[in-house]
């Protein structure tokens, strides 16, 4: 489960359309802090991939994969030039054959995190 607190700009933002966690599958989610127009091109990036990948192998995207595929996009960003590097970090939660996993993807495209595969023990 992953809870955030929304932090409105303005009075004249509308809190009902304005979403911190987003759902990937229906046992991936993703949650931000940064910019919100970035985060919903990463999050259309990674509902991308993983509907590509349910298409072709009928089951849904490992969380380790969807991670490290979502980083190598923004580390892509941070190398190449004419474009300016995501502003957002990103927290990545689910479930893989009933073990959690939790990811931090950075905006240089660093990822780290599933401490907790083996049943909820840290390794």
């Amino acid at each position: 489960m992953l809870l955030s607190e929304k932090k409105l700009s303005s009075i004249l933002v509308d809190e009902d359309s304005f979403k911190k966690i987003e759902l990937l599958t229906p046992t991936l989610g993703m949650s931000y802090a940064g910019i919100t127009p970035d985060f919903r091109a990463i999050l259309l990036t990674g509902r991308q991939t993983c509907q590509k990948f349910y298409a072709e192998y009928e089951t849904h995207m490992n969380p380790t994969q969807i991670a490290k595929n979502i980083a190598g996009v923004m580390q892509e960003y941070t190398v190449q030039g004419g474009v300016r590097p995501f502003g957002l970090s990103l927290l990545l939660a689910g479930m893989n054959e009933g073990k959690p996993y939790l990811y931090q993807i950075d905006p240089s495209g660093t990822y780290f995190g599933d401490g907790f595969n083996q049943g909820g023990k840290q390794q």
